[in-house]
C-alpha cells in the first residue's frame, strides 16, 4: 500500500525460504521468527525509495504495535497480545540483511540507522515475548511513531526520510515547451 501511494509498481509474493523458516523457527523456538512474503518492486526503482518504503512500514508497523498494546491495556488480551507480536516479528524480519529483503540495501548504505532500526524492532519483540516490559512502552513506542510520520507527511512534506537516508537530491522535473497557436 505504502508502495502504490508512491506511485512505485510493487508485488507481494510468496517467498519458500521465509515460508520454511516460518515453520522451523515455530516449531524450533515455539514462536515463529520468519515472514512467508516477499515484496519486489519495479526495475530501475532506485535504493532510496526502497528504504524509504521500508521505514514507512517500520514506522505504520511500529504504529500497529502500540495500537495493539493500547487494545491490550484495554482488555483485549488475546487480539492485543497476538497482534503486537505479529508487528515486531514483521517489523524485525524486514531489517534482516538477506537479498531480497530491502534491510540489506539499508544495511550496505546507511548501517547506523539499521542497527537502530533492527535492535530496537528486535529488542521489542524479545520482550514482548517475554513479557518483560508494561504494555505502556509499546504504546509510547507507537505514540513515536506517529509523531514521526506526522513529521515527515504534514512538517516536512516528505523529505526527513529523504534527509535522514542522505539520498541524492532529485533532479529537477523536465522543461516543457510551450507551443503557441499563430
Amino acid at each position: 500500500l505504502i508502495a502504490k501511494i508512491r506511485d512505485i509498481w510493487a508485488e507481494v509474493r510468496l517467498w519458500p525460504c521465509g515460508l520454511f523458516s516460518l515453520i522451523l523457527t515455530g516449531f524450533a523456538l515455539r514462536s515463529p521468527f520468519a515472514s512467508p512474503s516477499l515484496t519486489l518492486y519495479q526495475y530501475g526503482c532506485p535504493w532510496w525509495e526502497k528504504v524509504r518504503i521500508l521505514i514507512f512500514k517500520y514506522l505504520m508497523l511500529m504504529l500497529s504495535t502500540g495500537l495493539f498494546a493500547l487494545m491490550y491495556i484495554m482488555g483485549f488480551r488475546i487480539v492485543g497480545d497476538a497482534g503486537i507480536l505479529i508487528c515486531l516479528i514483521s517489523a524485525s524480519f524486514m531489517l534482516i540483511p538477506v537479498k531480497p529483503y530491502p534491510g540489506k540495501i539499508l544495511f550496505k548504505r546507511r548501517f547506523i540507522i539499521w542497527l537502530l532500526l533492527f535492535l530496537s524492532s528486535f529488542i521489542l519483540y524479545f520482550t514482548a515475548l517475554s513479557n518483560i516490559l508494561p504494555h505502556l512502552v509499546y504504546v509510547v513506542a507507537g505514540l513515536f511513531s506517529l509523531i514521526l510520520l506526522l513529521y515527515e507527511q504534514v512538517l516536512t512534506q516528505g523529505s526527513f526520510i529523504l534527509r535522514l537516508i542522505k539520498a541524492p537530491a532529485l533532479p529537477p522535473p523536465p522543461q516543457t515547451i510551450k507551443r503557441f497557436k499563430i
